[in-house]
């Protein structure tokens, strides 16, 4: 036994680190869900062999661990499929028999959202191509067909108010309605077809891109009503939160031995068991992502086969009311269906933020960068004007004060950003140039600028500048007046660069 739980765990460790390589969401979904069974029933399977264990004549205990094996199986049978991407071939009867009639891999599971996504693509290719063979009106009317035996599972449920049951069925008449208007022309224009020309061939043209419009009107709304009865379902069953009253009152009963009493709590529970079962189903039905499709899928199986278990270990401690190791059991499968409630719950906020557009906060990516493809001149709006970088600059000493306010008054010409490798051309060149030996040319020029207040004179860096102007041409398309004030920016920095040596000579003389 003790060997058994270490490989589960291992198992689970193992696609811990293989999740994330799996390039297919759906693959991803599959296998997060797998190593979730596993975890949570390896710990079941600690408690279910103890009890049997402890008590071998229990026929309950030995079902509850049978059980518990065969979700395990089921979890590994999912990872093998993942890792084979559904290549090779599984054998459900290998070892033990099932009965079990649903494929393994849910992601080829047909729901409601899938029949309206697949219809819509058909009438997408109908619009395209503005023809109805018989292939496609057959392939029309399966797809429609499929849609509303879809549909059943929320018109048949005793839990859906009766407006809402009408207002699905009305969509759907409305539905078959225009199907009928989008296959009916066709067929008369078979039979008349030495009456077509130019004209009515545009008429019936314009005539099947009406219905298909209006079709796909009708889907869109039907797929949104779908999506209200889930979510108020949904919404009634969490918020009567019936799971932990149900749940302590069996505990309770069957520690005291009350058998009557159990039997009646565990009949209330199975009835409320199989509505979150088909609360997960109509939550399977309105999935829009793949992931959404697989955990939803993969949730109701998970109640359907913890609901029996749950019952049996309650059944076990009836029968053993002072057994310490069939309390625990009983309390770990009680845990773990509260997981999966609590699985159910976060599935539908998922669901609910996808069909309104948004993603959740703990999906969205940090990016503190720009994202890739989005050139820096996009955002030249938000940045702001080098006229009101006064509040950010702090003014050393006098010489930087009056550079300035001197370009203060310029702050009406706006500057252009400029290509990345244009500017980190230009700076190199700059710096290579710029030592610390200070030339007559630029002294002269400091304190020409010192002395009058007229229009900045040529940085001492003309000549690269002037040498690549054309380079900033092509490279900016900038006018003349940024040119000048790039340069004279240019120069200002370089000149409160060489100051700052100069600085700290008199400050250490």
């Amino acid at each position: 036994m003790k060997c058994r739980n270490v490989l589960s765990k291992k198992a689970s460790h193992c696609t811990i680190h293989r999740q994330h390589d799996l390039k297919s969401e759906k693959r991803r979904a599959q296998m997060g869900v797998a190593r979730a069974a596993l975890e949570r029933h390896t710990m079941l399977l600690l408690t279910s062999s103890k009890t049997l264990l402890r008590h071998p004549e229990s026929e309950s205990a030995l079902q509850c661990r049978d059980g518990v094996f065969d979700q395990i199986r089921i979890a590994l049978q999912l990872i093998a499929i993942c890792v084979s991407d559904g290549v090779l071939p599984v054998e459900p009867t290998r070892f033990m028999q099932t009965t079990n009639e649903e494929p393994l891999d849910i992601g080829i599971q047909l729901t409601a959202n899938a029949a309206i996504k697949q219809l819509t693509e058909m009438l997408e290719m109908v619009r395209m191509t503005s023809r109805v063979g018989v292939g496609v009106r057959e392939r029309l009317i399966g797809a429609l067909d499929a849609l509303c035996e879809m549909t059943q599972d929320f018109t048949d449920s005793a839990y859906t108010p009766h407006h809402h049951r009408e207002q699905i069925l009305d969509f759907l008449e409305e539905c078959r309605f225009e199907m009928t208007n989008l296959i009916q022309p066709e067929v008369s224009a078979y039979s008349d077809a030495f009456l077509l020309d130019d004209s009515s061939d545009q008429l019936r043209v314009d005539g099947i891109d009406v219905t298909v419009e209006r079709l796909n009107r009708r889907l869109k709304d039907l797929g949104k009503q779908l999506q209200i009865v889930a979510m108020e379902h949904i919404s009634e069953v969490l918020r009567a939160n019936e799971d932990q009253v149900l749940l302590s009152s069996i505990k309770a009963c069957a520690v005291s031995g009350d058998i009557d009493g159990v039997e009646r709590y565990m009949e209330k529970f199975r009835e409320h068991s199989e509505h979150m079962q088909e609360v997960c189903r109509l939550l399977h039905h309105i999935s829009l992502t793949d992931a959404l499709h697989v955990n939803t899928g993969h949730c109701e199986r998970n109640m359907r086969s913890l609901a029996p278990l749950t019952l049996l270990a309650g059944r076990t401690l009836c029968q053993h009311p002072s057994s310490r190791i069939a309390r625990e059991n009983l309390e770990v499968f009680c845990d773990t269906w509260s997981q999966s409630v609590n699985d159910l719950s976060r599935l539908a906020k998922e669901s609910d933020s996808a069909a309104c557009g948004r993603v959740a906060a703990e999906k969205q990516a940090y990016m503190s960068l720009p994202r890739p493809g989005v050139s820096s001149t996009d955002s030249s709006s938000s940045l702001p004007r080098f006229g009101r970088s006064r509040e950010f600059v702090p003014i050393q000493n006098s010489e930087s004060s009056s550079s300035l306010s001197r370009f203060r008054g310029m702050r009406e010409v706006p500057l252009r950003i400029l290509n990345r490798s244009f500017e980190s051309q230009t700076v190199t060149r700059l710096i290579c140039d710029s030592d610390d030996s200070t030339s007559s040319a630029s002294i002269d020029n400091r304190e020409n600028r010192r002395g009058t207040k007229a229009a900045p004179s040529m940085p001492p860096m003309a000549a690269i500048m002037s040498q690549g102007g054309d380079e900033l041409s092509s490279a900016a398309s900038a006018t003349s007046e940024d040119r000048k004030a790039f340069e004279y920016r240019i120069s200002l920095i370089l000149d409160d660069l060489r100051n700052v040596p100069l600085h700290n000579k008199d400050r250490s003389a």
